[in-house]
């Protein structure tokens, strides 16, 4: 698939990309992030006026959400790239505006099979967050949680105690860490920086200390985390793979919104 973009629209400085995925390298980024990551706020709130907002960080128009497959109908890839969490840094709304102002307006998207493994790499950090949500709520549980009274439960599910719940979710965390630890097109950074504020948003000293040794030092990017909802879900998903209810590439499928409507039906049975 090719992209066409006219000389009338590039203008300015454009986006450093990486090889050979061509998503935009993230140190294009780093002198319009004026503030310490520490600082910025993990799922700040965004509106007129706000002072940080999300900006997107690997393409622009909003006419690329409708780049067609081979069969003719959209491909869903590219608009939930766009939508998800990991492709997404905060930043301040002033240096937002100055970002658009030097660099260039179009900013063309990564290549269909990078697409492809990169929502793949972006489920697995994904569970990283869900499961480690989901071990400590399992050891410090709620009196209630609303959202979780609306996923599917089989029985599989019901009969496991809460220590196999856990073992299913460790193990699982620990799956996504070792293949994150060679991620399939994403950056090393892009990875460590999801583990830094997923560390932060939960709380969690053992992901704190993984992001911690991975930097080295250097400086990790402000990305947007997931919410707890979202989560929970996967989290769910994650035990439901683990009682063979249903496999985490067909769950992927689902929670990222890539299947037909004939496997929406099949998967929600």
């Amino acid at each position: 698939m090719s992209i066409a973009v006219s000389a009338a629209e590039i203008s300015g400085e454009p986006f450093d990309r990486e090889e050979p995925s061509q998503l935009v390298n993230l140190d294009s980024y780093r002198p319009y992030l004026i503030d310490p990551p520490e600082i910025v706020p993990i799922r700040p709130l965004t509106g007129p006026g706000s002072k940080y907002v999300h900006q997107h960080i690997y393409f622009t128009e909003p006419k690329y959400l409708n780049i067609r497959a081979e069969s003719g109908e959209i491909d869903l890839r590219y608009r939930r790239l766009r939508t998800l969490s990991w492709s997404q840094i905060v930043m301040r709304r002033s240096e937002e505006q100055r970002l658009h102002r030097e660099k260039e307006p179009t900013v063309k998207p990564p290549p269909e099979e990078t697409v492809e493994e990169l929502l793949k790499d972006y489920f697995d950090m994904d569970i990283v967050g869900a499961t480690t949500l989901g071990i400590q709520e399992l050891k410090k549980p709620k009196p209630f949680d609303p959202w979780a009274s609306r996923l599917f439960a089989p029985p599989e599910v019901e009969a496991l105690s809460k220590a196999g719940k856990i073992d299913i979710l460790g193990a699982e965390r620990d799956r996504a860490l070792e293949d994150l630890n060679s991620p399939r097109v994403v950056s090393h950074m892009l990875v460590t920086s999801a583990f830094k504020r997923l560390a932060s948003f939960l709380g969690d000293f053992t992901l704190e200390k993984i992001a911690n040794e991975r930097l080295q030092e250097q400086t990790h990017f402000p990305l947007r985390v997931p919410q707890y909802g979202a989560l929970r879900t996967i989290g769910h998903h994650v035990i439901l793979n683990g009682v063979k209810v249903r496999s985490l590439e067909e769950s992927r499928l689902l929670i990222q919104g890539l299947q037909t409507e004939v496997d929406r039906v099949q998967l929600a049975s």
